[in-house]
């Protein structure tokens, strides 16, 4: 019987800390959006046999509810015709 309590304390002190972590955390290193977008902007349009036929764009309502800080949303084709994106 003790045991079992041992681990249920455990647990829910972990979940403590795991909450309290997540709600307080603040980091330390500041993102950089701008310098992040050049470094996106910088993925090659041609990898391999692979090259970009274009970029797709996003639709508002995906936009908002994905709100991502940046993206890459292209179509890849290759020599044969195969389509990825």
């Amino acid at each position: 019987m003790s045991n079992t309590r041992f681990r249920y304390i455990v647990v829910l002190l972990l979940l403590i800390v795991t909450y309290l972590y997540t709600v307080f955390y603040k980091p330390s290193r500041v993102f950089d959006l701008a310098e992040f977008n050049r470094k996106i902007e910088n993925f090659p349009r041609r990898i391999g046999d692979w090259r970009c036929k274009g970029d797709i764009v996003m639709s508002e309502i995906d936009y908002k509810a994905l709100r991502p800080q940046a993206i890459i949303f292209r179509q890849y084709v290759n020599s044969g015709g195969m389509k990825l994106t």
